[in-house]
């Protein structure tokens, strides 16, 4: 953070004196002007690799920090054990009970506080509050990517820890808005979630979630190479993959970890069917700033600074008049309010 601004001070400390005293050496000793021009030119020359060297260093500090990470991970002891659990199921029905749960990244410093609350099989839940509340850190319990300090989540009345680690993972699939994709063609990528999906499989499920008419105008459709993330489609492109890819897995739990936060409202009103298929008969936890998936929940929790404050419908919250209701008001301020009003009508089935 200061060694970049410190490069670029001295970039222009260095020009500022340069034409200074060339202006100087101008008037007062007839410096040529070809002169002057050259010593600005060589003065980019001498810059550039110290931005250069400005540059790999920030590139160091990052691969050293994630050498940090993944030798921590290596290295755990409590990691190497974690995949501990006995049971082996097809699917989930769906209940999942957050009891007393208290976590922190660093265990002095908590980011959750004692949560309780309960989803029930095929609930549609959207966990709403500030950045910085503890919503995606909720998905990463579930998913088991951190285990909590305090408490226990269970899945179907059995500890998370009870299940085997691929089964876990088998039936819940996180669906955010970083959406990662390889180097590879479409089909490649769908297979991922089902390597023996057939090709029938693979274009009912792009169909699905709407994605079948822009792949079909691709020269090679399911043939077509996609670049390392993605970078030849679009955001809207990527996410309906992204959502066939997770139906093709057939989960038993849908974690949308604010999957339509990077496009706009165009593109979201689009996918809002593939949302809609994706989410059908499946228990789902949504994570998400934007209205247009909170309005068609069945229950919501608002969290604050990790703590669970609210939690109920949308208009039982709205009459409590508390955190979620002055959350609600600054939404529409901020969206078009004809755009919510048509999709508060949406009936879910």
């Amino acid at each position: 953070f200061i060694f970049w601004p410190m490069t670029d001070v001295f970039k222009h400390s260095l020009l500022i004196i340069v034409i200074f005293v060339g202006t100087w050496e101008i008037e007062n000793r007839d410096l040529p002007i070809a002169t002057f021009i050259l010593f600005i030119l060589l003065l980019n020359y001498y810059y550039w690799p110290m931005v250069s060297l400005a540059n790999n260093y920030h590139r160091f500090q990052g691969a050293f920090a994630s050498l940090e990470r993944i030798s921590n991970i290596a290295f755990d002891e409590n990691l190497k054990e974690e995949d501990t659990g006995t049971i082996i199921t097809d699917s989930f029905k769906g209940e999942i009970e957050f009891k007393d749960l208290g976590f922190g990244y660093r265990p002095q410093t908590p980011v959750l506080h004692n949560l309780d609350f309960k989803i029930l099989p095929g609930q549609r839940v959207a966990i709403v509050g500030h950045t910085g509340a503890g919503k995606s850190t909720i998905a990463s319990l579930l998913m088991r990517f951190y285990a909590p300090q305090t408490g226990q989540i269970l899945i179907d009345g059995h500890p998370i820890e009870n299940y085997k680690l691929s089964t876990l993972r088998s039936n819940i699939n996180l669906v955010s808005q970083r959406i990662l994709l390889f180097k590879g063609t479409i089909r490649e990528n769908l297979k991922i979630s089902k390597t023996d999906a057939t090709e029938e499989e693979l274009w009912s499920d792009l169909e699905s979630v709407q994605a079948r008419e822009f792949i079909e105008l691709l020269p090679d459709k399911l043939s077509t190479v996609i670049e390392e993330n993605g970078k030849n489609l679009s955001v809207g492109q990527r996410q309906m993959i992204s959502f066939a890819r997770a139906i093709l897995s057939n989960p038993s739990i849908i974690i949308l970890d604010e999957a339509t936060a990077s496009v706009d409202l165009y593109t979201e009103a689009k996918i809002q069917d593939a949302i809609e298929v994706l989410l059908n008969n499946r228990t789902s936890i949504s994570i998400a700033h934007r209205l247009t998936t909170i309005l068609k929940s069945d229950h919501i929790i608002v969290l604050e600074q990790g703590n669970l404050i609210e939690q109920g419908s949308h208009e039982e919250l709205l009459e409590k008049r508390g955190l979620y209701a002055d959350m609600y008001k600054l939404y529409l301020e901020t969206q078009s309010a004809k755009y919510l009003d048509k999709i508060k009508t949406v009936k879910i089935h």
